[in-house]
């Protein structure tokens, strides 16, 4: 059943004689026509963010659709957290605090907006997108991304770890993206990484990192530029090698 911010949604948007397709098209960042359905029917939550641009495309007030959503936001909570595994649950044998960014505490990790440059740069914390779960670390700009995230994970026993994390996106014409890892204060590794389009997950891998004094820091750099460059971050993992 649709909610009263899928209603409202819907209606600015046949008022304003516009197709989900096109709508999507206008708001940008990587939604879809498949998304501004799933947000008609009440299926998913918008970001306070992208329902302030559908007010602006759509010609209707900010104030109504803001004001529905902050209404149906602890409707929304509740019924996600019947749903699914409650975020505290820890995944197994990894050593990363808070890796799918289920958490609502983002302390462990060391998020830098690096010039101030993007736009939005957030936890989702009720995202359809998500790889598992229900959060994800989301990214957009209209022209130009350039961050870095990054946890150091103490208290290791002596071996060899794997580093990875998912992440998808688009719209990036130009892209410098890859993760790290740090030991003893310098860079021992880098992977290449890219977003090509919405739900094509990528998958980048560091192994056999020889950890010898208990402390590892891993991360990833995104760099991107092209017309609403966004992307998706989520399940990291920290684990043993095998």
């Amino acid at each position: 059943m649709a909610s009263n911010v899928g209603k409202l949604i819907q209606s600015a948007r046949k008022n304003a004689k516009l197709t989900q397709t096109e709508l999507a098209n206008k708001i940008g960042g990587g939604i879809t026509a498949a998304d501004i359905g799933k947000a008609e029917r009440g299926e998913a939550q918008f970001t306070l963010v992208l329902l302030r641009k559908i007010a602006k495309v759509t010609g209707v007030t900010q104030v109504s659709l803001v004001n529905a959503a902050k209404e149906s936001s602890k409707l929304a909570s509740s019924t996600v957290s019947k749903k699914t595994k409650p975020a505290t649950t820890p995944t197994p044998n990894n050593y990363l605090r808070n890796p799918g960014f289920e958490d609502t505490a983002m302390s462990m990790w060391k998020i830098e907006n690096i010039g101030n440059v993007t736009e939005e740069l957030y936890r989702s914390g009720v995202d359809f997108d998500a790889k598992s779960g229900n959060a994800l670390l989301r990214f957009y700009d209209p022209e130009y991304i350039e961050f870095r995230i990054e946890q150091t994970v103490s208290g290791l026993a002596y071996g060899k770890y794997n580093f990875s994390l998912y992440i998808q996106g688009g719209d990036a014409l130009e892209q410098n993206m890859y993760i790290y890892v740090i030991l003893n204060g310098e860079v021992y590794a880098t992977t290449e990484m890219r977003v090509t389009r919405w739900q094509e997950w990528q998958h980048p891998c560091i192994n056999n990192i020889p950890v010898t004094k208990g402390k590892v820091t891993v991360g990833a750099y995104i760099q991107a530029s092209g017309i609403n460059p966004w992307g998706k971050m989520d399940d990291w993992m920290l684990k043993k090698s095998k």
